[in-house]
């Protein structure tokens, strides 16, 4: 049921990072913390564009689970708000009964890595179950996990591809632009990545956030 799903993959695996639902979800986002100057090439302030975003992630998750496209991929730099959006889209999800599974990319990789290591075919297929099972995988911070050769993009091929087969929500956030996605990862993964017949892809920009002064 979808409730044991939930459990497992929030205390088995002590992968899920849903703590910060709470207090970052759409009930708390607050546009006036972005600033009201135009982003670099564009007309439109930073303020504008995440009230903009705000509404179009609003529409989505009332949409679910009957979106025509379950993937997301938020890129920028840090502190644009990506984290934020995607435990807003998190709660809501939840409270709807879905079942979520967020965690960094960092961890993820290494927790893959480790099972493989531990050459343990219960664990590794296990694992894999949950990470395939749960309604809505998110990824967060894309890019920083420790590369090893071909594992982490093969790795992150098998996740897409058959959670793509099997028509399941994934959302991923990153620090790279798309042309450093290309270089990162393989022709098969960006092929996932950017298909958007499957995919709403939204690129983040303008100031930090952390580092304007509290209002």
């Amino acid at each position: 049921c979808s409730c044991l799903i939930q459990q497992l993959a929030e205390r088995s695996y002590r992968l899920s990072e849903l703590s910060e639902t709470e207090k970052e979800n759409f009930d708390t986002f607050n546009a006036n913390v972005f600033p009201e100057t135009p982003i670099t090439g564009s007309s439109m302030s930073q303020k504008a564009y995440m009230e903009q975003l705000r509404s179009v992630l609003w529409d989505y998750q009332a949409a679910y689970p009957n979106n025509p496209k379950k993937n997301i991929l938020f890129t920028g730099k840090t502190g644009l708000g990506k984290t934020f959006l995607l435990n807003c889209l998190a709660k809501s999800i939840l409270d709807k009964g879905g079942t979520v599974l967020k965690v960094t990319s960092y961890n993820l990789f290494e927790h893959l890595f480790r099972v493989s290591l531990q050459n343990s075919e219960e664990d590794s297929l296990i694992l894999k179950d949950m990470i395939f099972s749960v309604n809505v995988l998110m990824i967060d911070d894309l890019g920083t996990e420790t590369r090893r050769n071909n594992f982490t993009a093969e790795e992150l091929f098998n996740i897409l591809n058959e959670r793509y087969l099997q028509q399941k929500y994934t959302f991923l956030s990153t620090n790279l632009s798309l042309s450093d996605l290309r270089e990162f990862y393989s022709d098969r993964v960006t092929s996932r990545l950017f298909d958007t017949q499957n995919t709403m892809i939204f690129r983040f920009a303008g100031q930090d956030i952390r580092l304007r002064p509290k209002q």
